[in-house]
């Protein structure tokens, strides 16, 4: 060989292949995609786009801190490979960015999901009946032994076969390894695809391997002349104990915690005279950080008290007691007290200001929040760093259950963040601004007392009204006074027509609002839950038949449910009564 040709060759054998001699192998971590919502209804996905669901995302982040933690000695890869599913792109995302910024990801086809044709989107138990034959094939995704003609066999509707599965996914693995200047490589594909790299490095493997799992992690070695070994198989160490099973088959199982309230909450009743519970009273007198004023050792929480409540009690208490003084008495036999219709009002105007003021002054049901997020939660963060939503099975239906950034908690059911008041509150049914005050747990009864108070004071306001225009139209008209001669009556005085129509408006508002909350108290819902409809198809876990309904919310109002035990079980992961949409909280 001439000199420069020598020169050139080895020139291009520096260029090309010089870090295959300077390391025997290139090391191959190839890892599955975090779980969707087709793998928990047992679909087929294929090359359908379906996005990961919650699980999914946490799975994503507990598989890239543990690649970062068995990297952490080693120099990581610059390039994540990925399927362009976003299923594998979102969980390779999360490993590149726990990595480190110099990480990037780069889509390849050839690591899509296996072309399923005619049976994607299908029910597993739906394409083994009606395709037999393609679901024969398909069954034996992960196994090694297969035989010739069924590898090569196509999937109905355009699919593919197992064999071009397998020819396309390790060539993209080959040539990431010979780019590789790390002599490391991370791949981020899908199960049809893993199961086909373990037939290519074990092509007659009589030994059965376990199924991959969702954001399982498998290891490989591939040598420069192409030989592959695996290291290690659909490991899912890294997911034990939190949201993901160990194995699966080829969907996903359940994992939850069973969170069992022991002992239900005091049936404190007068909460503003015995006072709120231990822990709360602890924050709410040391360390409370919301904008209401607490008082008496948490007893009491003053939101809005200027204008809204000083408004509404002027705007209502004093024409009130103008009417005590000065109309009432008109229609009345002696003192007001000695005439039963003006005792019956003087009882409702007494029992109007003090359901007023325990309404507009009580605390609502504050939730002591967290200083900072609770170190546990850390191993359940989406990829925004937020804690992940929760779901709780309660009377076998599932909702959602979201964590509180503010008050860095995961609120109860049925609570939650006010943005008036910055609270986080229990049985959070909504914020009055007339009250200037949370309308929630601990003083719900006392505002519906309020409200139905009022309308009956009002429709007798009404009545001694026109009983007053009577009078005034007999004396000025005689007793064969007509309708017009009232009409004429009420043009004479601008001030008791003016308080007319001031009753009959505020009588009609409190009126539909009396109806509205009977109506949700009979199903057990609060204002927040039925405004955002939390419980569609009639899936409301809290309504056990009007009469406990009420008994639970009038009389008990601390308890969860209205009878039996307060039992929740909690995951990451819906159940399979969850439909979306059913939330404690756009929470």
């Amino acid at each position: 060989m001439r000199p420069c040709a020598a020169l050139v060759a080895v020139s291009i054998f520096a260029r090309q292949g010089c870090h295959l001699l300077s390391r025997p192998f290139c090391e191959v971590i190839v890892v599955r995609h975090g779980e969707t919502d087709w793998n928990q209804q047992l679909r087929v996905q294929g090359t359908t786009d379906i996005n990961l669901n919650e699980r999914g995302r946490l799975q994503a982040q507990m598989c890239a801190r543990a690649l970062t933690k068995l990297l952490e000695s080693r120099e990581p890869p610059r390039t994540i490979y990925s399927s362009e599913l976003r299923r594998a792109s979102l969980t390779a995302s999360a490993i590149a960015a726990s990595l480190g910024k110099s990480v990037e990801v780069r889509e390849d086809p050839r690591l899509n999901e296996w072309n399923l044709g005619s049976i994607e989107g299908m029910r597993k138990a739906d394409a083994a009946s009606r395709h037999a034959d393609d679901w024969a094939v398909f069954s034996q995704w992960c196994a090694t032994n297969v035989a010739e003609e069924v590898t090569k066999y196509p999937i109905s509707g355009g699919g593919e076969s197992m064999e071009e599965v397998r020819q396309r996914a390790a060539l993209c693995i080959e040539e990431a390894c010979q780019a590789s200047p790390c002599g490391l490589v991370i791949a981020v594909t899908h199960g049809g695809v893993l199961g086909q790299l373990l037939r290519h490095s074990e092509p007659n493997s009589q030994e059965p391997r376990a199924t991959p799992t969702n954001a399982c992690i498998s290891r490989f070695r591939v040598q420069p002349g192409g030989g592959w070994k695996v290291l290690s198989w659909a490991s899912s160490d890294h997911l034990k104990g939190d949201a993901s099973p160990a194995a699966a088959d080829y969907g996903a199982s359940k994992y939850c915690d069973l969170v069992r309230i022991k002992e239900p909450p005091p049936r404190l009743g007068l909460t503003f005279i015995f006072g709120v519970e231990k822990s709360f009273h602890e924050y709410l007198t040391t360390r409370y950080q919301g904008s209401s004023t607490v008082l008496c050792g948490g007893r009491f929480a003053l939101g809005q008290l200027w204008p809204n409540s000083a408004s509404t009690f002027a705007l209502t208490f004093l024409p009130g007691y103008w009417y005590m003084r000065e109309q009432l008495p008109a229609v009345t036999e002696g003192p007001i007290y000695l005439d039963p219709l003006g005792l019956v009002q003087l009882v409702l105007g007494i029992t109007i200001l003090v359901c007023f003021v325990i309404s507009a002054t009580i605390n609502p049901g504050i939730i002591p929040r967290n200083e900072k997020m609770p170190q546990e939660l850390e191993q359940h963060l989406d990829l925004r760093g937020v804690p992940c939503h929760r779901f709780l099975k309660i009377c076998n239906i599932t909702l959602k259950q979201k964590y509180c950034s503010t008050c860095n908690i995961f609120r109860p059911p049925r609570s939650k963040h006010c943005s008036f008041c910055d609270n986080c509150v229990l049985r959070f049914d909504h914020h009055c601004t007339w009250l200037g005050n949370c309308v929630a747990l601990y003083n719900y009864r006392y505002f519906v007392v309020l409200i139905y108070s009022a309308t009956i004071f009002l429709m007798l306001c009404i009545y001694v009204n026109t009983v007053v225009y009577g009078l005034q139209a007999h004396q000025q008209f005689g007793p064969d006074y007509g309708f017009l001669d009232v009409l004429w009556v009420l043009t004479q005085d601008a001030w008791l027509l003016l308080f007319f129509l001031y009753c009959l408006f505020l009588m009609l508002a409190v009126l539909l609002l009396s109806v509205y909350h009977t109506v949700i108290s009979i199903q057990n819902l609060t204002t927040n839950e039925h405004v955002k409809n939390y419980y569609r198809d009639g899936q409301n876990p809290f309504d056990f038949g009007p009469m406990k309904n009420c008994k639970q919310i009038y009389c008990f109002p601390e308890l969860v449910l209205p009878e039996g035990e307060d039992k929740i079980e909690a995951d990451y992961v819906p159940f399979g009564s969850y439909s979306d949409g059913q939330s404690f909280d756009e929470l």
